[in-house]
């Protein structure tokens, strides 16, 4: 058996199959394979089949097929990172039952809308590349360094997979690349080495897309695909900038090495991307321009940065996978509070960030979904943004819980080598909104701190004076509050 990839992480698996039955597809022919796919130890290939309760461990299909597949949809899988509506699903699978939900509940919506469902699900779901054939229902999201792998239990004809406990997995994007890429080459020298003149062409056409692959053209296609290259602002964005890669370098902010790896090159490399990224598709040209600008204008903060990585290091961040999000982001808070000598009373978020010495800078942002960012590198930074145009910057405990936010992107979502430049919103990366939000409401509004002032611990939803009592005492809004409850004490 062919293994490429890690079956600890995530890997394709494939055997020969000899002395299938004939294809209208020749090519398809000459690729029968018995294919396993391995998701953090688990094969999501093996089934039983209903009719007669035989397992098998794999699936007999067509390499073809899925090489196909990934090739055809490798921008949009591997690096359009953005989601194509503002949510914070975190995986694949759960924006494609949004987008659905979304559209279900209203029977009017134009085709359009319809239309982005089947874009999504064409480009980021397994199943699109069946052909017929029974596959467990997988999908694919890429976002920053990992990919997110998400599963549902869905039958299949008469076939039923066999699925773990787990139903989610961060891939390491490097790893999921790696084996994509070594799976088409085998298919492209080794699989369509027996159908002989019929699958030239078919062999040319893997060549050329992973030789390109190597280029700095493609790591620059992948860098638009990744800051979000929808058709509107950002296309007007590409004309502009034209068919210089050193105009696009310069713009996007890179080292002039940076493009040698090809389309595997991380556009997380790039302060200008991630933020592009994180904002609403139909901004204008204009404002996209606007802030690449006032990224200019952000000047390093040397002090404040020491400040920031030596109070990190005390709270070691959580390993990608280990905790579902907002788990995580409740841990952290409790450890700074901790840290901090104050696990249940007023924290005053402000103070503490000017303590720090890190600005807190108002712009101009025309998303009002926008609340604020944060900006950390070694020529910018650390610095905590606020949408003025936010509803939310406009209250002071809508502020507080903006700046917590921020201040949890500020001192774990960056890295040594690596960036950190986010707006906040259901655009960003849900990955690290959800635990961001979840850190603020946990560090304004702690779990001991409630008990602590209702004197019992909730079983129940508040009446009105407690939630009220809570929000005087804490500096927070009634929004945050009722949704912290609920998930922190699994109330209603």
């Amino acid at each position: 058996m062919k293994v490429f990839g890690s079956t600890d992480q995530f890997a394709i698996c494939v055997s020969r199959l000899e002395g299938i039955s004939e294809e209208a597809d020749p090519v398809a022919a000459a690729t029968w394979v018995h294919l396993q796919l391995w998701v953090n130890g688990a094969n999501l290939c093996e089934h039983v089949h209903c009719g007669t309760s035989e397992k098998d461990d794999g699936i007999n299909w067509p390499a073809i097929y899925l090489a196909r597949w990934f090739v055809a949809n490798w921008n949009a899988l591997f690096h359009q990172e953005a989601k194509p509506i503002p949510c914070l699903e975190r995986n694949a699978r759960d924006v494609a039952r949004w987008l659905w939900e979304s559209s279900a509940e209203d029977p009017d919506l134009p085709d359009a809308t319809i239309d982005r469902w089947d874009d999504f699900v064409f480009s980021h779901a397994l199943g699109s590349a069946s052909a017929g054939a029974a596959l467990p229902d997988v999908f694919f999201l890429r976002d920053r360094d990992i990919v997110s792998v998400s599963w549902s239990n869905k039958l299949a004809g008469d076939v039923s997979f066999i699925l773990p406990g787990f139903d989610e997995f961060d891939v390491p994007a490097a790893l999921f690349a790696d084996s994509v890429m070594s799976f088409v080459r085998w298919v492209a020298d080794e699989a369509l080495a027996t159908a002989g003149e019929v699958a030239e062409s078919q062999r040319l056409e893997f060549k050329r897309w992973l030789d390109a692959a190597s280029t700095p053209a493609a790591a620059y296609e992948g860098l638009f695909h990744a800051a979000r290259s929808e058709a509107g602002p950002r296309d007007d964005l590409r004309r502009r900038l034209g068919d210089d890669p050193e105009a696009w370098r310069k713009f996007f902010d890179l080292p002039k090495s940076w493009a040698a790896s090809g389309t595997t090159a991380a556009a997380a490399d790039s302060a200008v991307a991630m933020l592009f990224r994180s904002l609403a598709p139909d901004l204008s040209t204009d404002d996209l321009l606007t802030i690449r600008a006032m990224l200019d204008r952000l000047a390093p903060r040397d002090g404040a940065r020491r400040k920031i990585v030596e109070f990190a290091r005390r709270i070691p961040a959580p390993i990608p996978g280990a905790q579902r999000d907002y788990e995580a982001g409740y841990a952290l808070a409790r450890q700074l509070r901790s840290n901090l000598g104050d696990d249940r009373d007023f924290f005053d978020v402000e103070k503490l960030v000017q303590d720090w010495d890190v600005p807190v800078e108002e712009v101009d942002i025309n998303d009002l979904e926008t609340d604020g960012g944060a900006v950390c590198d070694t020529r910018h930074g650390p610095v905590i943004l606020l949408n003025r145009r936010s509803k939310k910057t406009a209250t002071p405990w809508g502020r507080r819980m903006v700046l917590a936010h921020e201040l949890c992107h500020l001192l774990w979502d960056r890295g040594e080598a690596r960036p950190l430049a986010v707006f906040s919103g259901a655009w960003a990366s849900a990955r690290l909104e959800r635990r961001a939000n979840a850190f603020a409401a946990e560090l304004l509004l702690p779990r001991l701190g409630i008990i602590d002032s209702l004197k019992r611990v909730p079983s129940r939803l508040l009446d009105d004076e407690d939630t009220e009592s809570l929000m005087n005492r804490f500096g927070v809004g009634r929004t945050t509050a009722d949704w912290h409850l609920r998930n922190l004490f699994r109330l209603g």
